[in-house]
């Protein structure tokens, strides 16, 4: 993903007051096999589950950003068979990758007339800068020094634009022991380039199957459940909750502020094997 990899969306025109309506999918970890189980879950199964139920609730949204883990089996076939669900929602939609997504590989086949992997989204009040936080064989995350520069080039580009940050791994602590071990290594350096520019307005990240929604200093951070397993909050090993699958949608407003609810697909998620030791 590059500087130059930018897309410039227009808002739906029905909507007077020019907000920006933005759904967030995350950790759908398809495998190679759609018959396939991780933890005793249908991933393919709950990712459509999840898109058909967002789908019911004032569809289309003016973008569907995905924020990783797409993949658990990073293959060409996984990632081609995501790309024509993604081509199916006639909508724009924007992705990036988590530790369990080859990049390279994400890139080549998550592409056609409505589905993109860049860095940055621009509408006329906002923009929207996609970090890659992912590191090869690496469960944890990290900002490279190239990617904080391409960071503060694009806010500072835009100082009339308010910004939101999406990324996997999240930049703080979220209460999770083992969890916490995988945040943003260099995330306080992060932080503090995000906040010194008055546009911010909030991160969105994954990777923590879980809903989490933080204010600090006048930065909104936000997390979002996968569309397949939670991971139990404030846990101190790896252990799953039996709340349903879900996504997140934001709403943008041209004077910068936010609202946002996570929506859950009704029921406990159907397979799940509780006596997994991890995934």
């Amino acid at each position: 993903m590059t500087l130059a990899a930018t897309l410039t969306l227009k808002t739906d025109s029905s909507r007077r007051d020019q907000t920006v309506e933005l759904v967030q999918i995350t950790d759908l970890h398809l495998l190679a096999d759609p018959q396939g189980l991780l933890l005793g879950v249908s991933t393919d199964d709950t990712a459509r589950e999840v898109f058909k139920f967002a789908q019911s609730k004032d569809w289309p949204p003016d973008l569907v950003l995905l924020t990783g883990d797409l993949a658990q089996e990073p293959l060409p076939e996984t990632y081609r068979r995501l790309n024509e669900l993604l081509r199916s929602l006639k909508t724009p939609c924007v992705c990036l990758p988590g530790n369990h997504d080859d990049p390279s590989t994400m890139s080549e086949q998550l592409r056609g007339d409505n589905v993109r992997c860049l860095s940055r989204v621009l509408t006329d009040h906002w923009q929207i800068i996609c970090l890659n936080t992912s590191l090869p064989e690496k469960e944890g995350g990290h900002v490279s020094e190239e990617s904080l520069s391409q960071l503060e080039t694009l806010l500072d580009e835009q100082p009339d634009r308010f910004a939101l940050i999406g990324i996997h791994h999240p930049p703080v602590s979220v209460g999770c022991s083992w969890l916490d071990t995988m945040i943003v290594d260099n995330g306080d350096k992060l932080l503090e380039l995000v906040r010194s520019r008055p546009q911010s307005r909030a991160i969105v990240c994954g990777h923590i199957h879980q809903a989490l929604h933080l204010r600090d200093r006048g930065l909104e951070i936000f997390g979002t459940p996968s569309t397949c397993f939670q991971f139990m909050p404030d846990s101190e090993k790896f252990a799953l909750d039996e709340l349903g699958p879900g996504y997140r949608r934001l709403s943008l407003f041209p004077d910068g502020r936010i609202e946002s609810e996570v929506y859950r697909l009704p029921g406990k998620p159907r397979g799940l094997d509780q006596s997994a030791a991890g995934y």
